[in-house]
């Protein structure tokens, strides 16, 4: 249902931030859109009499405390670096804004450090209608033609904004730049506020505590800990796959030990035991002649003549006998 009131606090999605959370009659209003400068609040049942509607001031906070952080970062951008905002996003899962121009990793740093400054001087945020928009200097994206709502930070930042902000910098409470990348031809940086600043560091407190515990290493000084382990991780592994080499060649040597080649056909003997002993050899062995009785002479094909044993084998590789050996 497509609910139109003539007045209301519900906040439209607008400005790049999410609309504000709450109900009517009880009943849970999941979108507000503004259309035709008229307020259209969305709900799923239908409503009836004098309607009564109540914010959840908890999330209205929220976007109060991280869009009045996004004009601080913007005010000072411009201020410090002579870059344009030139786009905000404020979900519920995160928050951008897009700048003209590039800011690498020191530039960062300086202007979230300038930013919290910024909050522990507690300038105040005043919003309001001027009489005549001419005498102040202020911040737009696009140009407009309707009555001009402006956000002023005193010394910081002067723009024309329509969302609730809080009523002076202390109130952000914290600003954290939580990553950065290029974006067209500027840069577009990630960051969070006041009580999401709060959960965030909350929740990376407790993993880096339980990776302290699980790795033994301290909490303070995490980095050099894990980067001390992953070398000792790749120095293991090459050791592993040295050890593995080495195997690997030993093997191929003690396998070029037995050069056995297969028996001579014509010293193959018909009975049944003969028959038996000569299909037990291996197919890929390397023996050179092979005689099963100890009347037969074994020579290798070369007019070597065998020493007279039961069952000689000719090794390449071995001088006992020279060169045969028993079985």
């Amino acid at each position: 249902y497509d609910v139109i009131l003539d007045q209301t606090l519900f906040f439209p999605e607008e400005g790049g931030q999410t609309c504000d959370q709450g109900t009517l009659n009880d009943v849970k209003v999941h979108d507000v859109q503004i259309i035709d400068q008229e307020i259209h609040h969305y709900v799923n049942d239908p409503l009836k009499g004098k309607i009564i509607g109540k914010i959840d001031f908890k999330h209205r906070y929220n976007n109060m405390q991280n869009h009045s952080g996004e004009h601080v970062l913007s005010g000072l951008v411009k201020s410090m670096f002579g870059f344009d905002n030139s786009g905000f996003h404020l979900s519920l899962n995160e928050i951008t804004t897009d700048y003209s121009g590039f800011l690498n990793t020191k530039q960062l740093e300086k202007l979230e450090k300038r930013a919290n400054e910024v909050i522990l001087e507690n300038h105040p945020i005043h919003c309001f209608y001027p009489e005549d928009t001419s005498l102040y200097n202020y911040r737009s994206k696009k140009e407009i033609n309707e009555a001009l709502r402006l956000v002023e930070i005193e010394g910081i930042d002067c723009c024309a904004c329509c969302a609730p902000h809080v009523r002076s910098t202390s109130e952000i409470g914290l600003i954290k730049i939580l990553k950065a990348i290029k974006h067209k031809q500027g840069v577009r940086i990630w960051f969070i506020c006041g009580y999401r600043a709060y959960q965030d560091y909350h929740q990376k407190h407790l993993q880096a505590m339980h990776i302290s515990q699980k790795l033994s290493l301290p909490s303070d000084d995490l980095t050099h800990g894990i980067d001390r382990l992953i070398n000792e991780n790749n120095d293991l592994k090459q050791e592993i796959s040295k050890l593995k080499k080495q195997s690997i060649d030993l093997q191929i040597q003690s396998l070029s030990l037995l050069h056995i080649l297969a028996p001579h056909p014509s010293a193959w003997d018909t009975s049944a035991d003969s028959n038996s002993a000569r299909n037990t050899l291996p197919l890929q062995a390397s023996l050179l002649s092979y005689y099963p009785t100890a009347d037969s002479k074994a020579s290798d094909g070369e007019g070597h003549n065998a020493p007279e044993h039961k069952h000689c084998f000719r090794a390449g590789n071995c001088k006992d006998l020279n060169g045969w050996l028993p079985e």
